[in-house]
């Protein structure tokens, strides 16, 4: 079996670029079965295609293809049609095991001119995680870009973000996002940069709107933000265990800076003593070093060999000559 789908271009639009967007969802069972999409004719020499089988069966496949059309032009029309094409072969052991196995495959398309911002208002799921993507992902975004969004959960949810993708032009391409739907108040983060998130945004509110600005110079790869509807005690237990697992990976961090600086200040006093004496011997400025760092355990050890050294200081050099071989 095969069937064959075309999809015509647009041809009363203004826009100088298109892009097409097609999403499948597949229910293919044998390994013979394929649906290809091709942005030309199949007849033709190494067409632009994607190929679907099997192993594409329960996924939402999103193929994108980008035409042109020079309006007013009609001999420089450079956009032509996409061709869907499903493709079965009758197998032998389909026939005897069951020969009703059914089949799905269903498809919708959308022209989407290049260098927009796409819908406005955004409805966020409680079940499911959404994304918003900038303008022509993943291609890099337009220049002068100026888009709105609104991210809405129903009443009595909030918007959490997780934004897996994050690159403008520094500080010359911004995106912000609100809490709620007033633009005009005090953002609750303004992003520009190559940034890698680590934590979740969330909102108070079950409203929040995010606006992308990008100036006319240098464009980017842009950002991909999913969003979900979630209540608010699942926020609360989503954010005690952030800030435990933050707090838990920080411990080691904090261990290793205290030792660190520790022995980086006491390097520095051994080397304050030591050039406070330039000129005595050795074993005297490391005498005392040790009696300035550990005066207790010195006084007890000169009390010990006292006696002996006023015998002849043989004791106190026995101390000496030890310390020295110790070293």
């Amino acid at each position: 079996m095969d069937c064959f789908w075309k999809i015509e271009p647009l041809k009363d639009s203004s826009e100088f670029n298109h892009r097409l967007l097609v999403k499948l969802n597949l229910s293919l069972s044998d390994s013979t079965e394929f649906v290809e999409v091709c942005a030309d004719n199949f007849l033709i020499r190494n067409p632009q295609c994607h190929r679907l089988d099997t192993s594409d069966v329960g996924i939402e496949n999103k193929l994108e293809f980008t035409v042109w059309q020079i309006p007013g032009l009609p001999y420089l029309d450079k956009i032509g049609p996409v061709y869907i094409w499903y493709h079965r072969e009758l197998s032998p052991q389909e026939i005897i095991n069951n020969p009703n196995i059914p089949r799905q495959i269903n498809f919708n398309y959308e022209w989407r001119g290049e260098c927009k911002c796409g819908d406005v208002h955004l409805k966020a799921d409680k079940n499911n995680w959404n994304v918003l993507y900038s303008p022509d992902h993943p291609e890099n975004y337009c220049p002068s870009m100026s888009c709105s969004w609104l991210l809405e959960a129903p009443e009595g949810y909030y918007i959490v973000v997780n934004i897996s993708e994050f690159y403008t032009e520094a500080d010359h391409d911004f995106l912000a996002l609100f809490d709620g739907n007033d633009t005009n108040q005090k953002h609750m983060e303004m992003l520009s940069g190559m940034i890698t998130f680590k934590n979740t945004i969330h909102s108070t509110k079950n409203i929040m709107a995010i606006l992308f600005n990008s100036d006319i110079s240098i464009q980017m790869g842009g950002f991909a933000i999913w969003y979900r509807a979630v209540k608010n005690d699942e926020l609360l237990q989503n954010q005690q265990s952030t800030e435990l697992s933050s707090d838990n990976s920080s411990s080691p961090h904090r261990l290793f800076l205290f030792m660190f600086f520790t022995l980086f200040a006491v390097i520095g006093i051994l080397f304050i003593i030591a050039r406070s004496n330039p000129t005595n011997n050795r074993f005297t400025t490391i005498e005392n070093i040790f009696r300035r760092i550990f005066p207790t355990a010195w006084t007890r050890m000169f009390n010990e060999n006292e006696e002996e050294e006023e015998g002849g200081g043989e004791g106190r050099n026995q101390v000496k000559n030890n310390f020295i071989q110790n070293l």
